[in-house]
């Protein structure tokens, strides 16, 4: 199941290529890729 949720956010492109480098603009990124997730299902 994480490992699931793991590759479902690594469909996003920002979160996949890490292009962020500061940690929390990295951890916004994740979240709102996680909302998505969770809006769609």
């Amino acid at each position: 199941m994480v490992e699931r949720a793991i590759n479902r956010l690594k469909q996003f492109r920002a979160v996949a290529t890490r292009y962020d480098k500061r940690g929390h603009i990295l951890l916004g990124t994740v979240t709102i890729a996680a909302l998505v997730i969770w809006l769609r299902t």
